[in-house]
């Protein structure tokens, strides 16, 4: 079956046979009006399908290799199929600060007693969200519903 010049093998092999079709020198998805292109394991792949591939069937190519699991290709090769990866980087892996438990926060009650600890809650949470008239044990209630609403 002749093709147009724009198919012509890959470098690329495959894994195992593969019935493909061809319309307008592009992969097809249907049949209707397209070339039928059988590639047997082990041959090399038509180019105009190695994009394809590339992003979404790489399993059907025998010979790419990879660099913790992202596809390595030559800049040649890059250019040659339009088709890039990059490398992610290694970022710190950043872990939100929990702010006070239930258990932490009655603590610093026992450890402050209650005026000290009310006036504390103020200067930290601000005068707005902690009233000083609650008790104790309501500004500690205060407290964690603030940190949950910072969550969201």
């Amino acid at each position: 079956m002749e093709f147009s010049p724009y198919i012509f093998e890959s470098e690329f092999i495959a894994t195992q046979n593969l019935e493909l079709f061809v319309k307008d020198d592009e992969p097809s998805q249907s049949i209707k009006g397209a070339k039928k292109v059988d590639v047997k394991k082990g041959e090399k792949i038509p180019s105009v399908f190695i994009p394809l591939f590339l992003l979404r069937n790489r399993n059907f190519i025998a010979n790419l290799e990879y660099d913790n699991g992202i596809p390595k290709l030559t800049a040649e090769q890059e250019k040659k199929y339009g088709v890039t990866f990059q490398k992610l980087e290694k970022t710190p892996m950043q872990v939100a600060e929990i702010g006070f438990t239930q258990e932490k926060l009655v603590q610093k009650l026992n450890n402050l007693k209650s005026e000290k600890f009310k006036e504390w809650a103020e200067k930290k949470y601000g005068e707005d969200n902690i009233d000083k008239r609650k008790s104790a044990k309501n500004i500690i209630v205060d407290i964690l519903k603030l940190q949950e609403s910072e969550k969201r």
